[in-house]
């Protein structure tokens, strides 16, 4: 994710989805009431990836 924060966009490749399933999973303890709804559908989206290797996700800052 620290290329988001440093270039106001990220593309999520398959080869990505583990690892940044497992740390979302593992902040979402920390996190508010919110963040754990949008930390869950992240993780739902990273799954759909998984199933559908030639997806990927592109996010960008507005």
């Amino acid at each position: 994710m620290e290329g988001f924060f440093t270039f106001g966009e990220i593309t999520i490749f398959p080869e990505h989805i583990h690892i940044l399933a497992n740390a979302f999973e593992a902040a979402i303890e920390q996190q508010t009431d919110e963040y754990q709804t949008l930390s869950r559908d992240f993780i739902k989206a990273l799954g759909a990836i998984y199933r559908e290797p030639d997806m990927y996700m592109m996010i960008r800052e507005r």
